[in-house]
């Protein structure tokens, strides 16, 4: 059967954990020229109030990844990567509804996320999965200069702004 959008094929979602932490960078690697270092990884996957998740492909190795913590009543992704062979098959969106789903449970209202400027195929994801965009910040990858677009997402209802309806 061929890969398409809605059918990424025998892909497997799990939570992401600590020991996840070297195959995700080794995926980061090998399309970024600035990858996290593991020791980030580690950070943010052994928050407890994570929403990170790993896409493993047929053989049940990691193919893609999600990162994201949920801060107060916010889910911030803080990452997300696929391997270049296999994107645009409908894995990451997949990757950040399950990051969505998760921040829910901890109770998140909303998501937010830093996107390049230049990555136009995240923004039109990001786009697609009902993020807007909110604001520049101007020159604020260090590695090139790139600006980053914060891009924002009601998840749920506000239960502060039901209350006062």
């Amino acid at each position: 059967m061929p890969w398409n959008k809605t059918n990424a094929g025998p892909i497997v979602i799990r939570r992401a954990a600590p020991s996840d932490a070297g195959a995700l960078r080794r995926i980061e690697a090998s399309y970024s020229d600035s990858p996290w270092s593991e020791t980030a990884f580690v950070n943010d996957l052994e928050s407890p109030r994570g929403a990170s998740f790993v896409a493993l492909d047929a053989s049940g190795k990691p193919c893609a990844f999600i990162i994201g913590v949920v801060v107060l009543d916010e889910l911030h992704v803080h990452d997300l990567g696929t391997m270049e062979a296999l994107r645009k098959r409908g894995i990451a969106t997949r990757l950040l509804g399950a990051s969505i789903a998760r921040a829910l449970e901890e109770g998140a209202v909303r998501a937010f996320l830093e996107v390049r400027s230049k990555n136009l195929a995240a923004m039109r994801l990001y786009e697609e999965s009902g993020f807007v965009s909110q604001l520049v910040r101007k020159k604020y990858y260090a590695d090139d200069g790139d600006d980053a677009l914060v891009m924002t997402k009601t998840i749920a209802p506000d239960v502060r702004e039901r209350a006062s309806i």
